[in-house]
């Protein structure tokens, strides 16, 4: 679901993405989806509003974690 004034980006097999680092962002996909992600040691991801949303993956509440897809 995206919200007024959100930028929504379609990516096809190939492409390349780069985001920034500590901003927003989600990641959703309608088939398979696979990743190389690349961060700093020690980088950790969080909910800026520290509100999770049910993801079993990603980080609750206020909670920074390695996150799993980046370990």
């Amino acid at each position: 679901m995206t919200e007024p004034g959100d930028r929504v980006l379609e990516a096809a097999a190939g492409d390349t993405v780069v985001m920034a680092a500590d901003v927003p962002r989600r990641v959703t996909t309608e088939g398979g989806f696979a990743a190389v992600v690349a961060a700093a040691a020690g980088g950790r991801v969080y909910n800026p509003d520290g509100v999770g949303d049910g993801c079993a993956m990603g980080p609750e509440g206020t909670d920074r974690i390695v996150p799993p897809w980046a370990a």
